[in-house]
């Protein structure tokens, strides 16, 4: 039984597939997760008789979304004030079922018309820092990223290179 729970700013959220009847997810695809959000409501919120009886609102949602993030870098001292870094990181999304009423159903699909169907992310980054004082340093940097399928919905271009420049100061 997986029971997961994790508190960002006062709310909970957890997994709560394994406490389930068998039968509440009859008609799900397989691998279908359930994750249930609980929060303190904003002043004045009309609640349920449910969610009256504690004082949290409840927001649950059952998805057999899969993403899988993968990184990968290094970091190289090539003197005491500069340093350069260099990563890999790589996304992957299987084709899932979820959205609204008109894509609920939308079946297995690999390209870029929805968001669920399967998907990749590819980019690389570098790095280089340079320490000209004790708390002051300036960087510039350059990340190359690729997206394709599904996560590529919404995307205006496909591929892009961004680069980056700026002075850090540390009190």
């Amino acid at each position: 039984m997986v029971f997961e729970v994790a508190l960002f700013n006062g709310a909970a959220l957890a997994e709560i597939t394994g406490v389930l009847p068998t039968r509440a997810l009859a008609g799900y695809p397989e691998g279908t997760r359930v994750i249930v959000r609980r929060e303190r409501p904003h002043p004045g919120a009309q609640l349920d008789a449910f969610e009256e009886a504690d004082g949290f609102r409840y927001t649950a949602f059952a998805t057999d979304k899969i993403l899988q993030v993968y990184w990968t870098g290094a970091r190289y001292a090539v003197r005491s004030d500069l340093d350069l870094t260099v990563a890999y990181y790589h996304e992957t999304q299987n084709s899932f079922q979820g959205g609204t009423p008109a894509t609920q159903n939308a079946g297995r699909c690999k390209d870029a018309s929805l968001a669920q169907c399967s998907g990749q992310i590819d980019a690389v980054s570098f790095v280089a820092d340079y320490k000209f004082s004790p708390h002051a340093n300036a960087y510039a940097g350059i990340m190359w990223s690729q997206v394709s399928n599904g996560l590529a919905n919404g995307f205006l271009q496909r591929s892009s290179i961004d680069p980056t420049v700026g002075l850090r100061y540390r009190f």
